[in-house]
Parts: C-alpha cells; structure tokens; sequence
C-alpha cells in the first residue's frame, strides 16, 4: 500500500490554482474586451458617417469562455452589418481599420497583464 497524501494535497493545490488562475484571466480579458470596444467606438465615431452614425452603437463584446472575447459590431443591430466593409473595405471603399487600430492600441497593456497573471504562477 502507498501513501498518496501528499500527491492528493499537491492534486488539490494544482486545482485550486488553475481556478484562481481562470478568475484572473478572466477579468483581464473582460477588462481588454471592454477597452477595445470603447475604443473601437471612438475611433468608428470620430471618423463620422453621414449615413452611418449609429454604427458606433452596434459595437460590442461577448465573453465566450471565461478566457475568451468576440469583440465587434453585432450583424443584427441597427448598420452592424456595415462592419465587415468599415474594417476591410469593400469594392469602392477603402478600409478604415477602426476595429483593428483599437486591437493594437490594447495589445501592450493585455500582453503586460497576462504576464503578471504568468509570473505569480
């Protein structure tokens, strides 16, 4: 007979850890989410739209894991199907890129977080 006491408590440690780690990452992708879709607003905002100014509003986010965002215009809101042409342009439209700008400007902030997250793993 074996004595896995101390292979049960490192087990339970391991878990608990992973879902301290899960909550965590979490709020920072939440906290990114959000910061890229306020300013993927501005940016689609500012640019301005005669025919198009309430595309702003249909920008948004969806967590669809508690490490994982879908940032962007909602299709069935009102001119979210404009986003598609907005970001990559279309036949005689360049594209403005406003999604993509605000993705980058996030990018360093999100990257410093996670590896904060990482060292205290």
């Amino acid at each position: 007979m074996f004595d896995t006491s101390e292979l049960d408590a490192l087990q339970r440690d391991i878990l608990k850890a992973a879902n301290t780690i899960d909550a965590r990452a979490a709020k920072v992708v939440k906290r990114g989410a959000t910061n890229v879709k306020r300013d993927w607003r501005a940016n689609a905002a500012a640019r301005g739209s005669r025919h198009a100014g309430r595309f702003p509003y249909s920008i948004t986010f969806d967590m669809k894991t508690k490490t994982e965002a879908e940032i962007g215009p909602v299709t069935g809101q009102d001119q979210g199907f404009l986003g598609y042409i907005f970001e990559y342009g279309g036949v005689h439209s360049r594209p403005f890129g406003d999604g993509k700008r605000a993705a980058d400007k996030e990018m360093p902030a999100f990257e410093r977080e996670m590896g904060k997250l990482g060292e205290k793993i």
